[in-house]
């Protein structure tokens, strides 16, 4: 299970949850996958998935931008 933060009706992901999701995608288990990695660094810019091509509203995606980087307290 991924943590997800909800602000302003938006989730948002970590870098390496970003990985995760897109390991935990099976290709064959799916309608659509798309899935682009930004050329510099190479994390998961884009991911798209369409779990189901017969059932309407069920696709879901993540784009990276306006990236931040979170300091960790111990």
């Amino acid at each position: 299970m991924l943590s997800k933060e909800k602000i302003n009706n938006n989730y948002l992901l970590t870098i390496d949850e970003l990985f995760k999701l897109v390991k935990s995608i099976a290709p064959d288990s799916v309608s659509y996958l798309s899935i682009e990695y930004e050329e510099r660094f190479g994390y998961p810019s884009t991911i798209f998935v369409d779990p189901d091509s017969q059932i309407a509203d069920e696709e879901y995606g993540y784009k990276t931008y306006s990236l931040e980087r979170i300091i960790k307290i111990r």
